[in-house]
């Protein structure tokens, strides 16, 4: 008995212990509060999401779904052409103006590219909207050409909605951030799908004419708040930097971003090719369910981008490890029971989402397990890009999409979507544990959850790293 009231007493006093020492972290706490209020909106956004996507399948069918999400795919494939890595530079130089209260520079380099964002879109939608014949022809659906047609028009306020928020990412103005994600669009849009139920148009027309006055709904929403943020911050310092300093850290960027968004929509366009839009849809659900277990990381990931950054540039990598160490547990507790409940569940999910969707079982498991895989790995790729490591994160990033889309192509005209969920999984392998293992390589810090704390906070040689 006295024993047992020992280690009680022991173990209450490293509660207590431990307990102290995290309120003590300013770092943890700082992460800590912008995630919760970025989880919290990301969470609101998710269930528009989801809703939407219900309204979608029961409504029409995932043919409708599939040629939405192929509509989409185009859009951010335009818009990622037009921003050209500014959504990852943007963040980095807006922290370093704000620490040095150089807010002038702030307002100089959102101009700078919005100008040029505009001037972008505006060409590749043109070229867009004037191809949206041959487009529909590729997928074998000349009867859907008008909802390329309208797809052409979105790419703009959508990539003028990203710098936004890629400036409030900067600012660390995580609630606005959150909104002005592309999983917020769902939440107007569900609105608008509804009020367009009155109207006599095609499923296909009436499907992608809500999401674009979503788009646009993003775009002015996101306006609105940083006019109102920028304002706040007076003159500051009067040095501007040359907008080509921005565009030097931001090529490197698009690359690895340009190859992240092909694992994306590589597989989307190839099933639409090789099969039909009924498997596009329905893979597409299952990426989207098993997407769940992101919404903490992407929570995270936006708080942290920032304070990476300052870590670098004051060299605090003690600070960095022990962050990177409490976001291993965090994913960790936080993802492990949304994937069990996905991994034994996974017929009552789709059933609720759609009646026909049960043949997509086997891939929400495959997703499911390969998402595991990438929040316990960590924000490796935001670590190695924001602290000025873009050209091994690039090579990672390439390898992975070179196996993605190879894959891709062997399996997907005989497997369809199943070969899809295995090439994204090998292919998701892949960049997570190569991250992992360049973080270690530079920093010498271990992001899996448990093995972070076989890391010391500090070495003898962090001046060298």
């Amino acid at each position: 008995m006295l024993r047992t009231r020992t280690f009680a007493a022991y173990m209450r006093r490293k509660f207590e212990h431990h307990w102290r020492r995290l309120r003590g972290d300013g770092n943890l706490m700082q992460l800590a509060k912008g995630s919760f209020a970025s989880a919290m909106v990301k969470v609101v956004a998710s269930a528009g999401g989801y809703v939407f996507m219900i309204f979608v399948v029961r409504t029409y069918d995932e043919s409708v779904y599939g040629v939405l999400e192929t509509g989409t795919t185009i859009m951010l494939i335009t818009t990622m052409l037009a921003i050209i890595g500014l959504d990852g530079a943007i963040p980095r130089f807006v922290a370093e103006f704000r620490i040095a209260q150089r807010f002038k520079a702030i307002r100089d380099l959102l101009r700078n590219a919005m100008r040029r964002t505009v001037l972008l879109t505006s060409l590749y939608s043109a070229v867009l909207f004037l191809a949206a014949p041959w487009v529909a022809q590729f997928f074998h659906r000349p009867d859907i050409t008008g909802v390329f047609r309208l797809m052409a028009l979105l790419p703009m306020p959508y990539a003028l909605s990203q710098i936004f928020a890629s400036t409030f990412r900067g600012l660390k103005q995580m609630i606005p951030l959150g909104m002005l994600q592309s999983s917020f669009i769902p939440l107007p849009a569900t609105l608008f799908a509804l009020l367009l139920g009155y109207f006599s148009v095609g499923p296909a027309y009436h499907v992608v004419i809500a999401y674009g006055a979503g788009v646009l709904f993003l775009m002015l929403m996101g306006g609105y708040l940083l006019r109102g943020q920028l304002q706040k911050l007076g003159s500051g310092n009067e040095e501007l930097q040359p907008f080509g300093d921005v565009t030097k850290v931001a090529y490197p960027m698009f690359l690895s971003s340009a190859m992240g968004m092909a694992m994306l929509w590589t597989d989307t366009i190839m099933i639409g090719y090789f099969r039909d839009m009924g498997e596009v849809g329905i893979y597409r659900i299952t990426v989207k369910v098993a997407g769940l277990l992101t919404i903490t990381q992407f929570a995270i990931n936006s708080m942290l981008g920032p304070m990476l950054s300052e870590f670098n540039a004051t060299r605090d990598y003690r600070a960095m490890r022990r962050v990177l160490r409490q976001i291993g547990l965090l994913n960790m507790g936080l993802s492990t029971p949304v994937f069990l409940a996905l991994m034994i569940f996974p017929e009552v999910v789709l059933g609720f989402i759609g009646e026909d969707l049960n043949e997509g079982i086997h891939v929400l498991l495959i997703m499911t397990a390969s998402q595991l895989v990438n929040v316990w790995s960590g924000p490796v790729m935001n670590v190695l890009n924001m602290t000025g490591r873009e050209v091994p994160a690039r090579t990672v990033i390439m390898i992975a999409t070179i196996l993605n889309i190879a894959i891709n192509f062997a399996l997907i005209p005989k497997f369809g979507y199943l070969g899809a969920g295995i090439a994204t999984a090998v292919s998701m392998l892949t960049w997570n544990l190569g991250g992992v293992y360049l973080v270690w390589k530079y920093y010498r810090a271990w992001t899996l959850p448990l093995l972070g704390y076989l890391t010391p906070d500090a070495y003898p040689d962090d001046e060298n790293l």
